[in-house]
């Protein structure tokens, strides 16, 4: 998926804003939206191309 934009909720914030041990740079949210660039086997309600969010 090429993200498009992502929102970040309280508790991203805490972990990017507080030295918690994760590495930087992160990518933080799981709230997305985006276009489907690629597909593994086996995935069938999905296709390059689809938008979403």
């Amino acid at each position: 998926m090429e993200v498009a934009a992502a929102g970040l909720c309280p508790s991203d914030y805490l972990v990017a804003s507080v030295d918690r041990g994760r590495p930087v740079p992160m990518v933080a949210g799981h709230e997305m939206a985006g276009t489907v660039i690629e597909v593994g086997g086996g995935v069938w309600d999905l296709a390059v191309g689809d938008r979403g969010h």
